[in-house]
Formats: structure tokens, sequence, C-alpha cells
């Protein structure tokens, strides 16, 4: 029986263009009616979570949502932030070292902020192209924001991103987590940061056995949460590598995936 499904947004639970399906929303809202916790377990920072919390209804009290892979917990109600792992400034710039080294554009993320480091001359960052929702500005405007920083990324073509992989030292891989979070974008967080941790933890503070726990991904970051959850479902459009660690492979993010899991997974009240 399945108590609680962690769910990731890019995707898993949105389409392509980012957008909520009507089937996805109703399939989620039926699983919480049904008594399930659903926990939206994304590398987002909280302005591009909170709107979909919204939107699915799971804006009521004592419910939580995962950001930044794990970096933060934020309570849907209050929207205050519930337990944090951050970056210092001095840990942006050691990581962004290798990465412009290494021909790749660097944003470091706040909650509300992204502060764009020097890119390399061919390869300015997608970042603000991906997360509208954020206010971009210089690195050097930083200390007068004075922010929380919760992960460094690298936002570029897939192309050019898995040119540049090989470049980057060991050294950054000892230090820090990083994930590749979409086949575009590569993450980098403090070395503890991860979705299974933050999931593990958030569970046992809700009494549910980890057995009863369904998470739902597509990629590289969504693996932590896979070898913590009792089911791990990966979708049909997801990565090769992720897939291959599934207990089940549902439809793809185009196709309503998350919902097809739902019903597969999720026991209705009458026959609990």
């Amino acid at each position: 029986m399945i108590q609680l499904i962690a769910i990731d947004l890019d995707g898993t639970l949105l389409r392509d263009d980012k957008t909520l399906s009507e089937t996805n929303q109703k399939a989620v809202q039926w699983a919480s009616q049904q008594g399930v916790e659903v926990v939206i377990c994304s590398g987002r920072p909280l302005s591009g979570v909170l709107p979909l919390v919204k939107q699915l209804g799971l804006d009521q009290p004592n419910h939580h949502s995962i950001i930044f892979n794990g970096g933060a917990v934020v309570d849907n109600v209050s929207e205050e932030i519930v337990t944090q792992t951050t970056l210092t400034p001095a840990d942006v710039e050691q990581i962004a070292e290798p990465l412009l080294a290494s021909d790749l554009p660097v944003d470091a993320v706040s909650l509300t902020h992204a502060f764009q480091l020097s890119a390399p001359h061919n390869w300015q960052s997608t970042y603000p192209d991906k997360t509208p929702y954020l206010t971009f500005s210089g690195w050097e405007s930083y200390p007068a924001y004075a922010l929380p920083l919760y992960k460094v990324v690298a936002t570029t073509t897939k192309e050019h991103l898995e040119e540049c992989l090989p470049l980057l030292p060991q050294s950054l891989y000892d230090e820090y987590a990083v994930v590749r979070s979409q086949p575009y974008q590569l993450e980098i967080m403090p070395k503890a940061v991860n979705k299974g941790q933050a999931l593990k933890d958030l569970v046992a503070s809700l009494n549910i056995p980890m057995r009863q726990v369904m998470a739902i991904g597509d990629e590289e970051n969504d693996e932590t949460m896979f070898k913590q959850a009792g089911f791990a479902v990966v979708m049909a459009s997801g990565n090769p590598l992720m897939k291959a660690q599934a207990d089940y492979i549902t439809d793809t993010n185009e196709n309503d995936g998350v919902s097809v899991a739902i019903r597969h997974f999720v026991t209705p009240k009458e026959r609990k």
C-alpha cells in the first residue's frame, strides 16, 4: 500500500512545455483524496514549485515540498523553509573555477535570485530562459543581497554539456554533490544534499515506512530517491540509466505517465 508519493516536476509531472496536464492534475488530487501524502521533490527553487503546489491543491497544513534537489524542505502553507543546507560564496567561487575553465556558464541560485558569473564568450547561460520566475543579477551584486545559496548550475545545450563533462576535475565530484538534472543542465550542491536523503528525513518525521513510498522521476538527480523508496517509477521518456533501476516504467511525461503510475499503484479508500 502506498502512503506517500514523491514526484519530480520537469520531465516527469510536467510536459516538455512545462505545463501540467489536466489528467495528471486530477490524478494527484485523487491520490491525495485517498489519504496519500504527495510530495513535490524537485531541483527547482521555491518560486518554481509553489504555483504548482497550489494548482495541485497541496497547499494544506502539515504538508511539505522538497526543493533544490534536497537542499531545502518548505512548508506548503507558510512557504517557510523548514530545513536547508547551503553553499558559501567561497564555495560558489571554488565551483565556478573548473566550470568556467571547461567552457561552461555558471549561475549561483538562491530562493528568489540567480547570480551570474562570467560566462565563456560563445556559451552564455540559458538558465534565465529555463527559470523565468527568478531575478537575475551579476555575481558582483551578490553582497548587497547576501541570500542563502543552494546550488550552482551550468545550463547550456545538451551537446555542449556532454563535450565539457569529461573536462571537469575529479576534485569537484569529491567535494560536492554533482548531478545532471536535465540533459542540458549540471547542478552542483553541498556534498550531503540529494533528494533521497531529504525524502528519507521527511518520511521519518511522518512515521511512514519507506517500503510504502513511491518515487516518480526521470533523471540522474532522482536516482537517490529511487534507491530510498519502496517503489521506483521511471518515465518511459527518462534517462536509460535510471530506467534500468526502475521497479516500474510508466508512460512518458507527454502521455501523463504520472497519472498511469498513480492509478496503477494507489489503492482506492474503499479497498484499503
